[in-house]
C-alpha cells in the first residue's frame, strides 16, 4: 500500500467517503464518468452510464482494466524518477457532484499538490485525450490547480501530459453534469449514440436468445455476405487484368494496342484539384455535418458469423 497523504496537506473541503469502484449506482459522478457525460469517451456513451448508473446494466470488466491496475504502481515509481516527486494515496473524496478516486496525490519540491492519474494504454490505442476531462474533474472536486497524466502506451512508451485548470472548461462540465443528473433522476435516458459497444448493451438488455424474431435475416445476411466477397474478388481480378495489360504495352513501348473487338489506350489526364490540406482552416467555415443511416449485422453470442457492415 502507498503512504497516503500527510494530514497537514489535505485542503479543508475534502470529505471521506466509503467507495467502491465497482459501484456504480450511488448516484455521484465518478472522473472517470466525465468523458462519458461530455461525449468525449469514444468506448462509452451517456446511454451506457445511464444504465449503469440505474443498476439496469453492468460492464463486464476486461483483462486491460485488471493488467493495468496490477502494473499501476510500476507507472507511479515511474513518474515519480521522472518528475523528481513524492506520490501519495488519497481516500474516496466527496465534492458533489463528484465522488473522486484519484490514483494519487504528488507533492513537488515546493509543496504543491497535484493530481497525478495513471494510465495503461495498448500500442494501437490512439485514444487518450479525453482523459483530460477525468483530470480536470479531480482538479475541480479537490481544488487543485495542476494535474499529470502518465501513460505507458504499447508497454515500452512512457509519456507525461500536464494539464492545468481551466475554470471555462469546469463550467461547461458541470452543465453537462447537471443535464445528465436531471435525465438520470428523472428516469429520462439520454438519445443513443451508435457507438459499438453501446450497440451490445442495448442487444443485451433486449436480450435476444430465444425465438428468431425474423427467419429470413439469416439468409439474407448470408446472401449480402456472398455478394461482398464476390464484388471483392471481381475487383481484384479487374485490377490484374488492367495491370497485365500495362505491363505488356510498357515492354512493347507503345501507348495502343488493338484487339479484334476492342483497342485499348493509355492518355496522361491533367486536372487541377483544390490542395485542401493547406487551406483546411479558411475552408472549415463551408463543411457541413451529414447523416446517414448504416445498417449493421453482429453476430450473436454463441453464432457462426462475423459482424459485418453495409451502407444502406
Amino acid at each position: 500500500m502507498r503512504e497516503q497523504l500527510p494530514q497537514e496537506f489535505w485542503k479543508e473541503h475534502w470529505q471521506v467517503v466509503e467507495y467502491t469502484v465497482k459501484d456504480r449506482t450511488h448516484g455521484y459522478i465518478g472522473g472517470s464518468d466525465v468523458s462519458t457525460i461530455m461525449g468525449q469517451n469514444p468506448f462509452k456513451s451517456p446511454l451506457m452510464l445511464w444504465y449503469e448508473k440505474k443498476g439496469l446494466w453492468k460492464a463486464e470488466e476486461t483483462q486491460p482494466m485488471v493488467i493495468g491496475r496490477e502494473i499501476e504502481e510500476f507507472i507511479i515509481q515511474k513518474y515519480e524518477r521522472e518528475e523528481n516527486v513524492q506520490v501519495y494515496s488519497l481516500p474516496a473524496i466527496l465534492s458533489e457532484p463528484f465522488v473522486v478516486h484519484v490514483d494519487g496525490i504528488a507533492i513537488d519540491p515546493f509543496g504543491s499538490l497535484k493530481v497525478v492519474e495513471i494510465k495503461n494504454i495498448g500500442a494501437f490505442n490512439k485514444h487518450w485525450g479525453h482523459y483530460y476531462w477525468q483530470v480536470l474533474a479531480y482538479m475541480h472536486a479537490l481544488g487543485l490547480q495542476e494535474a499529470d497524466l502518465a501513460m505507458l502506451i504499447g508497454g515500452n512508451d512512457f509519456v507525461i501530459k500536464h494539464f492545468q485548470y481551466n475554470p471555462e472548461d469546469a463550467q461547461r462540465m458541470l452543465t453537462e453534469i447537471d443535464k445528465f443528473l436531471k435525465m438520470l433522476n428523472g428516469d429520462v435516458p439520454p438519445a443513443p449514440s451508435g457507438i459499438e459497444n453501446e450497440t451490445d448493451m442495448l442487444l443485451e438488455l433486449l436480450n435476444y436468445e430465444g425465438e428468431q424474431v425474423y427467419p429470413d435475416l439469416d439468409s439474407a445476411y448470408s446472401r449480402l455476405s456472398e455478394i461482398r466477397e464476390a464484388k471483392k474478388q471481381l475487383e481484384t481480378e479487374e485490377g490484374e487484368i488492367k495491370n497485365r495489360i500495362l505491363e505488356l504495352m510498357n515492354e512493347k513501348q507503345v501507348n495502343v494496342m488493338v484487339g479484334q473487338n476492342v483497342i485499348a489506350h493509355v492518355k496522361t489526364i491533367k486536372r487541377k484539384v483544390l490542395n485542401t490540406e493547406e487551406f483546411k482552416d479558411e475552408l472549415e467555415k463551408y463543411y457541413k455535418e451529414i447523416e446517414y443511416k448504416q445498417l449493421n449485422f453482429k453476430a450473436k453470442k454463441g453464432g457462426k458469423k462475423n459482424g459485418n457492415s453495409v451502407e444502406s
